[in-house]
């Protein structure tokens, strides 16, 4: 193979993995949110979905660049104890909270084809994700080479269908300012710059290894940034565009789940239940391995300080998701909000202050004390 060509294959395939690390169960559900609502205006609602969801954990990913994927000496810079808490509070709502929301999203796909309890469903996802996390170095392999691909294509196969002699989108209730606060938003709760901190433990050390020489790591890691990136727009252009202009066959009362089976059956009809599920089933499985691997790391060395083996570590960051899913999607959503108000934007100022190597505890504390005030004068 051609030493010009190699790297360029490194970088597409650890843009690949990076992708599917980020395309979870929120970045399915909310660009159909959002296209059903926006209708005509669905490009206004992307755009916002673009800032949040897309140069948001851009931004993290460039940040952490500069720390060589130390997550702990990021965070330091707060102080030990701060920074530990961030890291915990980190762990805690990429954890057991949105592993949770990924076993739902699974759940409900398997559900399609097979009856199956939300209970017992989450006792085999388990089994399923602690066989496919257990060997951690080949984590990036899998993810960038065999479950991407597939997932690109099941969900390619949807928009192309979905996009093809589709009706026209109607007109939203809402203003185009509305929808774009409502796109922001959506990408917002999907979390990818929690997630791009976290990931980029994984990726920025595997992207450290397969770099030949110093000065090619931070072209690599941006090369591969970028795929990803590119890949995330588009695959919520797809969505959002095929639920704008099916939005008159997504009823209102739909729970989030249940909207890309609703939107495949009628795309594709009866086979379209299986595609969904395929889509949902990939998109969850990847990125529950990624956090799954990331949080029993924490677990194992932050938390017990090595008392517990991998194996033990792995098995307590699976099953403690198991036992939060029981509240289901809109009830995971609750929990976690409250935690993502106060702690994103203090996480945004962070990645910016971090970049550009000013002092960082004066504007994330206060962006902590604000964001936490409003929150409490919300909720009065």
């Amino acid at each position: 193979m051609s030493a010009k060509i190699k790297p360029l294959i490194q970088i597409f395939s650890t843009g690949l993995a990076l992708f599917s690390m980020f395309f979870g169960a929120g970045n399915v559900v909310f660009p159909l949110l959002i296209g059903r609502e926006a209708g005509t205006q669905v490009g206004v609602a992307l755009l916002g979905i673009g800032i949040s969801g897309v140069l948001f954990p851009f931004l993290g990913l460039i940040a952490m660049m500069h720390y060589r994927g130390d997550l702990r000496a990021f965070l330091r810079r707060l102080g030990e104890g701060p920074g530990f808490i961030c890291l915990f509070l980190l762990n805690i709502i990429m954890g057991p909270i949105v592993i949770s929301r990924l076993f739902t999203l699974m759940h409900a796909s398997i559900t399609m084809i097979l009856p199956i309890s939300l209970e017992l469903c989450s006792v085999l996802l388990c089994a399923l994700v602690f066989a496919l996390t257990y060997r951690a170095q080949r984590i990036i392999s899998l993810l960038g080479i065999i479950l991407t691909p597939v997932l690109l294509l099941v969900l390619a196969l949807l928009v192309i269908a979905g996009l093809r002699g589709a009706p026209d989108p109607v007109q939203p209730v809402a203003s185009s300012w509305t929808l774009a606060l409502n796109g922001l938003k959506g990408g917002y709760q999907m979390m990818d710059l929690l997630g791009a901190l976290l990931f980029s433990t994984l990726i920025i050390p595997h992207v450290m290894g397969t770099s030949q020489q110093e000065g090619n790591f931070s072209k690599n890691m941006i090369g591969a940034s970028v795929v990803a990136a590119l890949l995330l727009l588009i695959s919520y252009a797809g969505l959002g565009w095929v639920a704008a202009h099916h939005s008159a066959h997504l009823s209102p009362s739909l729970p989030p789940e249940a909207l890309l089976g609703a939107l495949s059956y009628h795309v594709l009809g009866e086979s379209g239940a299986y595609l969904a599920s395929a889509i949902v089933f990939l998109a969850c499985l990847t990125t529950a391995i990624s956090l799954a691997a990331v949080f029993a790391h924490f677990l194992q060395h932050d938390l017990f300080k090595e008392k517990i083996g991998p194996k033990t570590s792995l098995g307590i960051a699976l099953s403690m998701p198991a036992m939060v899913a029981t509240l289901g999607f809109e009830g995971i959503m609750r929990l976690a909000s409250p935690l993502l108000d106060v702690i994103y934007p203090a996480l945004i100022v962070l990645c910016l202050v971090n970049i550009a190597r000013w002092p960082v505890r004066a504007p994330v504390f206060f962006s902590l004390g604000f964001t936490a005030g409003a929150l409490c004068m919300r909720m009065v």
